[in-house]
């Protein structure tokens, strides 16, 4: 009986279970290693911990694909979709000039939150580099069927749709110049490259749409420097309008891209996508975004 308990045991205790344990283990870790863990560990958190790892689960077993693949791939993006959530509702509040404006502390709170989301999704990229080894124990069952494809899909828009719910409201999902320049090179690239599969075009669009809403937005933002002789830099309503815009850009572009990769596992394009640098290419620009709105001061506090 007791060998018989065993055999079952061993059997329950498959690699995805051992790569979920670990990864439990390392946010334990963590959670020990800082002295304020309710600094790091927000609710906001656990939307980006919840829908990374729920989708590496289904993908692990029902078609054998590496949990460590998927939080590789999707953890920076999926933060990146949270992040921008959460950046909607903040930024979109301040837009009209009868809005009372936040204090240091609002902003405060909301650049805090923002920058734990993305920390959330470098650590769900880190656990997928502890976890990855040179040959898997079971080879991936590629392409997916069209029914797993669909279920990814649903977890990931459900998750999405709760974000969106929770926060800014579905009257303000739309932003007609973000959808605009998102669809538009959507279209572009699937018109124009067709010799190029379908999800790696959806992902070169996503991750353009990211990269040049930061750019025309941070462009038009330096363009008002100076414009209102009440303010030293530029009226905050117009910021938070001008921002706005590159906020949307970066929810549609990632959760455009967060799309691509579920269908390239459908598509049977995932090996052939390089995600992996994909990911730095968005985390590069999200950094310059960063950097270009919310940084230290600068030279223009000094003329």
């Amino acid at each position: 009986m007791l060998l018989k308990s065993k055999s079952i045991w061993k059997k329950l205790w498959t690699d995805t279970d051992k790569e979920v344990s670990i990864s439990l283990s390392v946010v334990i870790l963590l959670y020990f290693s800082v002295s304020e863990p309710s600094v790091f560990f927000l609710p906001i958190v656990g939307m980006t911990v919840s829908t990374t790892m729920v989708i590496a689960w289904y993908l692990s077993y029902k078609n054998y694909y590496p949990v460590s693949d998927s939080f590789i791939t999707l953890g920076m993006p999926i933060s990146f979709v949270v992040t921008a959530i959460g950046l909607v509702s903040y930024f979109s509040s301040f837009t009209d000039v009868t809005d009372e404006l936040p204090d240091v502390r609002g902003i405060g709170a909301a650049t805090h939150a923002m920058l734990v989301t993305i920390l959330c999704g470098l650590v769900l990229g880190l656990m997928g580099f502890i976890l990855k080894k040179d040959k898997a124990s079971k080879s991936p069952n590629l392409p997916i069927p069209l029914r797993s494809f669909l279920a990814l899909l649903f977890i990931f828009l459900l998750y999405v749709t709760y974000g969106v719910y929770e926060t800014f409201g579905f009257s303000r999902l739309i932003s007609i110049y973000p959808a605009t320049l998102t669809i538009g090179l959507a279209f572009l690239f699937l018109v124009i490259r067709r010799q190029t599969g379908t999800a790696e075009n959806l992902s070169d669009a996503g991750l353009a749409t990211v990269i040049m809403g930061i750019i025309i937005s941070t462009t038009e933002l330096y363009s008002n420097f100076g414009s209102s002789d009440n303010h030293q830099f530029l009226e905050p309503h117009l910021f938070f309008q001008i921002t706005t815009y590159a906020n949307y850009c970066l929810f549609y572009g990632a959760s455009l891209y967060v799309i691509s990769f579920l269908l390239s596992l459908k598509t049977n394009e995932a090996e052939n996508i390089n995600f992996k640098l994909r990911n730095w290419h968005m985390l590069e620009a999200f950094s310059f975004y960063v950097f270009m709105t919310l940084a230290a001061p600068s030279v223009f506090e000094l003329v």
